[in-house]
């Protein structure tokens, strides 16, 4: 993300700084300083600020524009997967997208598999495109397993603007596969399960 770690330490400081100064202002003639009671309230405040922003205000425009803190994934993505090889098939499939400010999950549904992610990372280019890459585990149904066992994989997925209307990107496997993704249908309702998204675009 744009905001390092530094960053929001620094951001905390000023926000706990400014409500120091706050409380001074409507204490009860007590004056400029911190106590024990200015501090438990400041530590309130803050945690307060760090629950909001990480839950619900970093994917407001006004903060996805100006913090560039997007761009803004969550939901549920309906798209294909296209497979490099002689005569295979566009797979229908959708990806669900659970995303906080800190941290993002992704997970992609086909008829006869799962895959989870296990590490990720969201970037965004100076361009403004962005950049999420990860790695994954295919879990298959137990009726396809005699020809499709589990197996492990990388994805690498673009999106362009602060709110996506498309992820296009690619994806190789350990079984020496490789294919391209794109992801054109969204909602922001997140699904955990195949069928259930296929009802949110029904």
């Amino acid at each position: 993300m744009v905001l390092t770690l530094r960053n929001r330490l620094k951001l905390l400081i000023y926000v706990g700084v400014g409500l120091v100064l706050l409380l001074s202002m409507v204490g009860n003639g007590e004056g400029l300083g911190i106590s024990l009671q200015r501090l438990t309230y400041v530590e309130a405040g803050l945690f307060l600020c760090i629950v909001l922003f990480e839950r619900w205000l970093w994917k407001q425009r006004l903060f996805l524009k100006f913090l560039r803190t997007g761009p803004l994934l969550r939901g549920t993505w309906k798209g294909v997967i296209r497979p490099t090889g002689d005569g295979d098939p566009e797979i229908p499939a959708f990806l669900s997208v659970e995303q906080t400010f800190s941290s993002i999950s992704l997970r992609l549904m086909t008829h006869e598999s799962v895959s989870e992610s296990k590490a990720v990372h969201l970037s965004i280019r100076d361009d403004g495109l962005g950049v999420v890459e990860y790695s994954y585990q295919n879990d298959p149904r137990d009726s396809v397993r005699d020809r499709s066992e589990i197996h492990y994989g990388a994805v690498r997925l673009e999106a362009s603007g602060d709110i996506p209307d498309l992820l296009t990107g690619s994806y190789f496997t350990d079984r020496r596969t490789k294919g391209e993704l794109e992801f054109d249908g969204h909602n922001p309702a997140v699904s955990h399960s195949h069928a259930s998204a296929e009802r949110l675009f029904d």
